[in-house]
């Protein structure tokens, strides 16, 4: 998928690639869910890889992240609708802060297990790292399948 704007820093890019995902509070499936995938490269600017997205189903999305950042990048961003998150760092390099909460750096080879509901999070990302990072993310509170009669 294509971004539109031109964004002036990695974290505009990031939150334009987080508000295509999102599904609407009256929750219909968007353009982005009926795709069932979304592509991001990262733009050259920053560094190069690519993140892809993919919507499994209504609430449940897999997600895979392989950069590699020319310099320092940092996100912060608002998440309001909550979720569960299984987080793999294959081989990863970044320091989380989640409501100011900061984590220790982390490295390749740990998994979490996250839930988030109507939090902040904050991620620095270092130059010249690989990044090699997968979720696997729901919404607990969509139904996935239709009540038997």
């Amino acid at each position: 998928m294509k971004i539109h704007n031109s964004p002036s820093t990695f974290n505009d890019y990031y939150n334009q690639i987080a508000d295509s995902n999102l599904i609407n509070d009256k929750n219909e499936l968007t353009q982005a869910v009926l795709k069932h995938e979304h592509i991001y490269h990262i733009p050259e600017q920053w560094g190069s890889g690519v993140h892809r997205t993919h919507f499994l189903r209504n609430g449940f999305e897999l997600s895979h992240s392989k950069m590699l950042f020319h310099e320092p990048v940092q996100i912060t961003r608002k998440f309001g609708t909550p979720y569960l998150e299984l987080a793999l760092n294959i081989d990863y390099s970044a320091a989380w802060s989640v409501d100011d909460f900061r984590s220790e750096r982390e490295h390749g080879g740990h998994v979490q297990l996250i839930y988030m509901n109507d939090v902040k999070i904050h991620a620095e990302m270092p130059a010249s790292k690989a990044m090699n990072h997968m979720e696997l993310r729901f919404n607990p509170f969509v139904h996935w399948f239709s009540p038997q009669a």
